[in-house]
């Protein structure tokens, strides 16, 4: 069977985020938590602004907002330029957004804050620069090595 990144489009969207966000919600590192940004809506998204597509993934009863990512076997997290925009909207106006990151191939996870997240993307902004996926997405790569906060994690 091929690895995730090498089904087709169709073979993974029904399953993006899941994982990650099943950790999230196992882990649950603010306590409570409820589902807050849209997950496979019954509509066609173009019509919303990318704030409202890229709301945040979970509101948790401290405040935090909470944006969940995974990433595999290559070490990578790739951070999408728009939802990465989204995010920093939310956060200055709207509440506070945390990352938790979900390393599948490591079974490691990190949990940051905006600042922490936007060193790395800078410096990967000047060391890589920008990339795109092929349907033209805008996206920077951000190793798993670079960032600090990163715990084992074993499921009970």
């Amino acid at each position: 069977m091929a690895g995730y990144s090498e089904q087709k489009w169709n073979q993974r969207v029904g399953t993006l985020g899941d994982i990650a966000e099943g950790v999230f919600e196992q882990i649950s590192p603010f306590g409570a938590w409820v589902r807050h940004g849209l997950n496979r809506p019954p509509f066609q998204m173009k019509q919303l602004t990318a704030e409202q597509r890229n709301a945040p993934d979970y509101l948790c009863g401290t405040g935090h907002y909470v944006e969940v990512q995974g990433c595999g076997r290559d070490n990578v997290i790739k951070v999408k330029l728009e939802k990465w925009e989204a995010q920093k909207k939310w956060h200055k106006h709207i509440g506070e957004v945390r990352f938790f990151f979900w390393n599948s191939n490591t079974s490691e996870y990190a949990l940051i804050s905006m600042d922490a997240l936007q060193k790395l993307v800078t410096a990967s902004k000047r060391k890589v620069g920008v990339q795109a996926f092929s349907d033209g997405n805008e996206y920077v790569e951000v190793a798993w090595d670079d960032i600090d906060m990163v715990t084992p994690y074993v499921a009970a």
